[in-house]
């Protein structure tokens, strides 16, 4: 049961061709904020966590984002850490 819900989430994030999954995507937004270039990546699925995390670091350095796409459905994310900089 546990092995069949874990291959169908595998099947479900390579369909979707996404470069980061769901579950990574809130992880590794801190780090592109915190970059020398900005960054872009297709997400297999934009969470809320994902919109919550990215308000957050907002809130301790200034750096701009846009994601393209609505809750639980795939997107893109764009983060530009340089924006206010210097």
């Amino acid at each position: 049961m546990v092995g069949a819900e874990a291959a169908d989430g595998l099947v479900e994030f390579v369909s979707s061709g996404a470069a980061i999954d769901r579950h990574l995507a809130d992880q590794i937004v801190l780090y592109l904020a915190l970059a020398d270039a900005p960054s872009t990546f297709s997400v297999a699925g934009v969470t809320r966590h994902l919109l919550t995390n990215l308000w957050i670091i907002g809130l301790f350095r200034p750096y701009r984002y846009q994601v393209d796409g609505v809750p639980d459905e795939a997107g893109w994310v764009r983060i530009d850490p340089l924006c206010g900089a210097g």
